[in-house]
């Protein structure tokens, strides 16, 4: 089965914490965020007032960058920082392209040079949109070298995943497997509940990282698609340790697992044994060592 790079990177994570702090790991739980995605014409009208009112209810923004005709937004990099300045801090950006509707598309290599000079390199991560079959051509092999060479041009370190579903994909790349299933994917399935389990494998993919899952949704007065996605792991583990509690507490300590009381004046000692902790901390570097 295929196991990408993060899930990799997880793997080898949990390995280092259990020696370097010391707990035994019980379960590595996903944790799912909602996000909004942007076309080129919602992001230009809006202001910081639409931004502001959108970060408040959703913790990530997908910010497309070409026009219809594959030209990149002039005005994306005032967009991105706007976005940014308004409570965004985690922004993706999306390249809707094709073999047949996106003439002004410039190469890989000169447009990720555009976009790093706007916004930084270090800012850049990217999703490449494989849908619409009328902008494409009828020959899948075509189309996948196509789609491969830009992404070579562009560089793979800078893209993060790809967006499409499962008929999109096939009827434009095709049904076989090939390199591009260790990006991450982003699948789309209209009028559906922000949840993965209609998701059905193809490609190599046996697991998304965001779903699409309403196009258009009028809030904070804009346009905007809805997206659910993977944001981080949870993870729960057992600490074992000796508590001490304060002169000041009193009762049992909320955190232990054990029957033993504080007592009034000085610390107690809770005895390794039976005093273990449950907890569960967001996944990013150590938790709680």
């Amino acid at each position: 089965m295929f196991i990408n790079k993060s899930t990799l990177v997880l793997v080898l994570a949990i390995g280092l914490l259990n020696v370097i702090c010391g707990f035994e790991i019980l379960a590595v739980l996903p944790k799912y965020d909602s996000a909004i995605d942007v076309s080129v014409e919602a992001s230009n009208k809006m202001v910081s007032e639409n931004w502001s009112c959108l970060s408040k209810l959703h913790s990530k923004a997908f910010i497309h960058l070409l026009s219809k005709d594959g030209s990149l937004n002039q005005n994306f990099g005032e967009i991105f920082t706007l976005a940014r300045e308004s409570g965004f801090k985690d922004i993706d950006l999306v390249l809707n392209i094709s073999t047949q509707c996106s003439q002004a598309l410039v190469n890989g290599k000169e447009l990720i040079s555009e976009i790093g000079k706007a916004i930084g390199y270090n800012n850049v991560n990217l999703w490449i949109s494989i849908q619409n079959n009328e902008c494409w051509d009828t020959d899948k092999k075509s189309n996948l070298q196509f789609l491969q060479d830009f992404i070579n041009q562009i560089g793979k370190s800078y893209i993060r995943g790809i967006q499409t579903d499962g008929k999109s994909y096939q009827s434009i790349i095709g049904g076989t497997n090939n390199d591009l299933s260790d990006l991450q994917l982003w699948y789309t399935q209209n009028s559906t509940q922000p949840v993965f389990s209609d998701f059905k494998n193809f490609n190599g993919w046996a697991l998304p990282n965001v779903k699409k899952y309403l196009f258009a949704k009028q809030l904070c007065g804009i346009e905007v698609g809805l997206d659910y996605y993977l944001g981080s792991y949870v993870v729960s583990h057992h600490h074992s340790s000796t508590t001490k509690r304060t002169s000041d507490d009193t009762g049992g300590y909320s955190g232990y697992s054990g029957t033993g009381s504080g007592t009034s004046g000085g610390t107690t000692d809770y005895p390794t044994a039976s005093a273990t902790l449950t907890t569960e901390s967001t996944f990013s570097g150590c938790p709680r060592c």
